[in-house]
């Protein structure tokens, strides 16, 4: 790194532009120190990549960094078998004060509509929630503009239907 002093205003820079879109795209799946654990092993993978290649300059870093975060997320999972089951959405009321428990059992309901979605589904509602657009996305996946807008028109839909299965009203 003392060769190319540039890296580490770089590496700061490309942190303070991602560091809680990568956050939230971690806290979907997973609880709050999972999301951190695996936020920080992406900033690290990002540190040492730009380490051994201080040219580096991607056609577009949003894309390459959640590229890398993507690839911390399959490792995490491959990890641990894979797929979190939906939450139990009722034994998850228990214990709620009333005045918070309408708030509470659609969060969970919306959570749970969530989990049982694809993962490629889930993916790609993640990246349009943290403000990607179709080309990043695409970028990202391997996937054209266009196929990226119809697979999320899709994954809208699916997701749609589960929230409706589990008593959330949608405007459709």
């Amino acid at each position: 790194m003392a060769d190319h002093p540039d890296c580490e205003s770089r590496f700061n820079g490309i942190y303070d532009q991602f560091a809680r879109k990568v956050f939230a795209y971690f806290s979907s799946g997973f609880g709050p120190d999972v999301a951190e654990d695996l936020s920080q092993q992406t900033f690290l993978n990002v540190w040492r990549h730009l380490e051994g290649n201080p040219w580096m300059a991607p056609d577009s870093w949003a894309a390459w960094i959640f590229r890398v975060a993507r690839n911390v997320r399959n490792d995490h999972l491959r990890a641990k078998g894979y797929h979190q089951p939906p939450l139990p959405y009722e034994d998850a009321l228990v214990g709620t004060t009333e005045d918070r428990s309408d708030v509470l059992e659609q969060q969970i309901a919306i959570r749970t509509a969530f989990v049982r979605l694809l993962p490629e589904d889930q993916e790609l509602l993640l990246y349009k929630t943290i403000g990607m657009n179709s080309d990043e996305t695409g970028n990202i996946l391997g996937l054209s503009a266009s196929a990226v807008r119809s697979r999320m028109q899709r994954a809208r839909e699916r997701f749609r239907a589960l929230l409706e299965e589990n008593g959330v009203e949608t405007d459709a």
